[in-house]
């Protein structure tokens, strides 16, 4: 998958996707070791699943565009019960990341920050 309108048909997105998923049930299973930089990646596969949804052209897969969609929720769950966690585990990482998650109205607007 690369920029608007391409079609998911690899083998390698849904090994990607599985592969993906697997690292999301290790994060929930294990979310009381979770640290803000784990909260980081979850909120980076989330934002960029959500964003190949988005771009994703009319010829794709009508299940494959349902089963991103889906990891991209899956992600934001585990992130939402993550994140007391990753606050208690380091109060002051989680205060920083705090205020650049509150600054950063998207993925793309904290990636394009320096």
């Amino acid at each position: 998958y690369h920029g608007e309108g391409r079609t998911f048909t690899s083998e390698n997105l849904v090994e990607t996707l599985d592969a993906l998923e697997k690292l999301l049930q290790y994060f929930d299973a294990n979310r009381g070791s979770l640290i803000v930089d784990s909260m980081w990646g979850i909120r980076m596969i989330q934002g960029g699943l959500e964003d190949a949804v988005k771009k994703a052209g009319d010829d794709n897969s009508r299940d494959m565009i349902v089963r991103v969609a889906a990891l991209a929720q899956y992600a934001g769950e585990v992130s939402g019960r993550g994140i007391f966690y990753a606050k208690r585990n380091a109060a002051v990482q989680f205060e920083k990341f705090s205020e650049l998650l509150a600054e950063a109205s998207s993925i793309k607007t904290f990636l394009e920050t320096p």
